[in-house]
Formats: C-alpha cells, structure tokens, sequence
C-alpha cells in the first residue's frame, strides 16, 4: 500500500525497508517499479545460495515431493538443536538441558546461524533481499 501512495504523490529517491511480510509471490505483481532497490528480511529462502539450505532443500524436496517453506526449516532447524543438546552425556536434567540451550553459539542450521542471549530469546542470522531489476534477490 505504501507504494502506491508513494507514487501518487510523486515521492521519489526514497529508501524502502520491509520485513518478511513482503516475502509473498505477490510481492512483484502490481508495484515492480515503485519497490526497485527496496530491501526486507526473512528467516528462510529455499532458492538460497547458501550450501546447507541447499542441501536441505534438495533432501527435503525427494523426500516429500515438495520445496520446503520457511515452518519447514526452522522446525528441522529447531529439532536438530534440540536433538543434539539431548545426545550429550552431560545433559542429564532439564536445569542442563535449559543451560546448554541458552549456551548456544552460532549453531548452523539450514535457516541460518542460531544463538542465545541471556534473555532466552533466539538471535536468529536473517536472510536479506533486495528487489533488483523486477526480482527478488538474496543479499547475504
């Protein structure tokens, strides 16, 4: 909707940002133009160039005989996190499962980079995109 306005007053050289709301098939449809050189973020892109989402998407894509959306790879993200914590020896509690969790440091999943502050919220490495010549392009 903001493009819309923006080109109906005439704004122009102005910098857009958005978040994964963005991330639709839609995005493109009606307003191409006015989003050129805008940016957003999401947490997952099965077209990524990165090795291990590629992989990912390539197992998940033969065994399920489709691509795997973003639900898709945070729950495999999340499961093999999880799963490693438990295979560990030490890990013999909830209280030692809870702290190996919030010790987590730049875990690699498919979805990106994984780490705990000391608020026990994820820091999640986001993907970002720009819109560059009418498509949609990963920037890191």
């Amino acid at each position: 909707m903001i493009t819309a306005q923006l080109a109906f007053y005439n704004v122009r050289g102005v910098q857009l940002f958005g978040t994964s709301l963005w991330h639709t098939p839609d995005l493109l449809k009606n307003s191409e133009a006015y989003l050129e050189g805008a940016f957003f973020t999401d947490s997952f892109w099965a077209d990524s160039f990165r090795p291990r989402t590629t992989d990912f998407v390539v197992d998940y894509s033969s065994a399920y005989g489709r691509r795997p959306e973003k639900i898709d790879a945070l729950a495999y993200d999340t499961m093999k996190l999880v799963l490693g914590i438990l295979e560990d020896p030490h890990v013999t509690s909830r209280r030692e499962f809870m702290r190996s969790l919030l010790a987590t440091e730049n875990f690699q999943g498919v979805a990106g980079g994984i780490s705990f502050g000391g608020n026990r919220v994820a820091q999640k490495e986001a993907f970002i995109f720009r819109i560059q010549d009418g498509k949609i392009e990963q920037v890191k």
